[in-house]
């Protein structure tokens, strides 16, 4: 382990067990369970910039956790869910991660039966890197980092679901004596059959093409015949592993877009409709346009939205982009309940306008255990959306799988990252790093149907292509610990429970 990086750790733990939280602002659990010790949230002051580029700063306020704030924590699962407290309503199967309610709040309920809120980071993997000596090195420093910064869930790198399981290592899943980390599984199947046997279709598929939607493909009996046979290979490698916290499906399909202008980005009739003829999608298009009474010649003169509106024609458009999602999430509710009774059904990673819309909501709420969005765009999560979220799904929970933040001081080798690539947007230190997401996953927390996280990601991205360099990481590109980061990260993640009391008055 590095030396720097385990002193201050040590320091920092010291000063938080030694400050204590008196302030003013102090505020008491009501849980009356054997912690009592205060909590204090502040503001802070920071700035950002959507893009990197950008010639000015955006001023905004950070709600974070004191400075030294270190309230006593319940005890804990060796999963490190809070045993002081009984979830309500569980749903699942006993011996594997479930949902529960504590009060009108979601949570998951691990294993040994603890009430646990999940704070996770992902594409974990050996790096075979010069840094370390071995894997086993690797290991035994990133699974004691991931314990001290207070992480309970760990996603391990690969598209492939087969790659992911192939780089699940035993010491990040068992950090310490007495203690384990969770992991899911992206399933990733319409991806892969793209890649695997897209071209043996009668019609030509091309993700390059921006008409072209990837949920084309769920309508083809190959697609169907693949999905089964690939989840049924995957689940039983899994359906008996108390590690495994569920199945995430895919990643950032096109349910829906901005303008109605990209097929790739949307479910669109008229994209549906131009298809070959040869496609089970266009088929399955002109059988609706039928049963609605469309006229076809009308909705392919759709080009943006506002077609759909002059042409009255937005309840339809509505009405098959639902029906199309419902299929999405049938297919893979049916094939993982065929193959695996026994883990939780997580959603697709919904992204930009798509988890925003009521139609995808309500059909992956419908199928799916846990809606999961990437959530970003934002400094704070929209407290009126995410009570609009509660009643399109019926009140499901939901789990970000993707958000992060860049630092604009990060380097390598003294180089400056350019931070082009991905959505998070770039904040100028690596403390402003920590206070983002404190101010975020307080955020998460203040909305009770939110069950947990996932940050993105574990590592940098640091590489040769100029706009793929990017200060998204934990650690470094040569896997060395962001300290001013973790330290506000840490601060948050062991204080999880005390916050949720606090937002539970």
């Amino acid at each position: 382990m590095n030396p720097n990086y385990f002193i201050l750790n040590v320091a920092l733990l010291a000063v938080g067990l030694a400050t204590g939280c008196a302030t003013e602002y102090n505020i008491e659990s009501d849980h009356k369970k054997v912690f009592t010790d205060h909590l204090v949230l502040e503001s802070k002051n920071g700035q950002y910039k959507e893009k990197p580029g950008d010639a000015e700063w955006t001023e905004t306020t950070s709600r974070i956790v004191a400075v030294g704030c270190r309230p006593e924590a319940p005890a804990v699962t060796a999963w490190g869910g809070r045993t002081d407290i009984t979830a309500t309503g569980i749903e699942g199967t006993d011996g594997y991660f479930r949902l529960g309610r504590v009060g009108r709040r979601w949570v998951f309920v691990d294993p040994e039966g603890g009430v646990n809120i999940i704070r996770g980071t992902q594409n974990v993997a050996y790096p075979e890197s010069s840094r370390f000596a071995s894997a086993d090195d690797w290991a035994a420093e990133t699974a004691d980092l991931l314990l001290t910064y207070g992480f309970n869930h760990a996603d391990f790198t690969g598209v492939r679901p087969q790659y992911q399981l192939n780089a699940r290592n035993a010491r990040i899943l068992n950090p310490a004596e007495g203690r384990k980390n969770s992991h899911s599984v992206a399933l990733n199947m319409l991806r892969s059959f793209m890649w695997d046997d897209a071209r043996n279709l009668s019609w030509t598929y091309d993700d390059t093409d921006n008409n072209m939607n990837r949920l084309n493909l769920i309508f083809e009996e190959r697609y169907e015949t693949y999905l089964d046979e690939k989840t049924r290979e995957i689940c039983a490698q899994v359906a008996d592993d108390p590690y495994m916290l569920g199945y995430q499906l895919d990643n950032e399909l096109g349910f829906r877009g901005w303008d109605y202008r990209y097929g790739n980005q949307d479910v669109l009739l008229h994209k549906f409709l131009a298809l070959p003829e040869a496609a089970a999608a266009r088929q399955y298009a002109e059988t609706f346009v039928v049963e609605k009474g469309l006229n076809r010649a009308e909705v392919m003169t759709v080009t943006k939205t506002a077609d759909v509106v002059r042409l009255g024609l937005s309840d339809a458009y509505d009405e098959f982009r639902s029906r199309v999602a419902e299929k999405y999430y049938k297919q893979y509710h049916d094939v993982i309940r065929k193959y695996d009774p026994n883990h939780l059904i997580f959603g697709s990673r919904l992204h930009s306008n798509g988890k925003y819309d009521k139609q995808t909501l309500q059909a992956c709420a419908k199928y799916c255990d846990v809606v999961t969005i990437n959530y970003y765009g934002v400094w704070t999560p929209e407290a009126d959306f995410l009570e609009e979220f509660r009643s399109w799904t019926g009140d499901r929970p939901f789990f970000v799988t993707e958000f992060y933040v860049k630092g604009e001081d990060a380097n390598y080798d003294g180089t400056p990252y350019n931070n082009l690539s991905g959505g998070g947007w770039v904040v100028p230190s690596q403390i402003a790093r920590g206070d983002f997401y404190q101010n975020f996953c307080l955020g998460l927390l203040e909305a009770d149907n939110c069950a947990g996280w996932t940050y993105f990601a574990y590592d940098d991205a640091f590489t040769s292509t100029a706009d793929n360099n990017s200060n998204r990481g934990l650690v470094s590109a040569k896997f060395y610990p962001w300290l001013g980061f973790l330290e506000g990260v840490g601060r948050l993640n062991r204080n999880v429970y005390a916050i949720m009391d606090r937002f539970d008055k």
